[in-house]
């Protein structure tokens, strides 16, 4: 019995090599059009770079260290409002903060 997928001279029905060359040729254009917000984000890494020109290194570790402390605020406590886990949570983020060099241990 000869099968349906193939003609009786033996060789492969076009409509399946079609289906599969139109699912290659999807897959391509799919693949491609994701990569263009990719190709975008990286031109726009590279002009955002070039752009702000060369820092020196004053300048570069001031901009380091606003970023890195930007958010960062030492917070003062009051040892009798506040609890001693309170307290020594605040003490961690404050040591953090001195760590990370955002501020000094006296708090300037």
């Amino acid at each position: 019995m000869v099968s349906p997928s193939s003609k009786p001279s033996g060789t492969r029905d076009w409509s399946k090599k079609a289906l599969r060359l139109k699912r290659t040729a999807l897959t391509l254009i799919a693949l491609s059009v994701l990569c263009l917000p990719t190709a975008a984000c990286f031109e726009a890494t590279r002009s955002t770079v070039t752009g702000t020109g060369l820092l020196s290194s004053a300048q570069r570790q001031a901009e380091t260290k606003k970023a890195r402390c930007g958010r960062w605020q030492k917070i003062e406590y009051d040892g009798q409002g506040d609890t001693l886990p309170t307290i020594w949570q605040i003490r961690k983020h404050n040591q953090t903060g001195v760590n990370a060099g955002c501020w000094r241990k006296d708090g300037k």
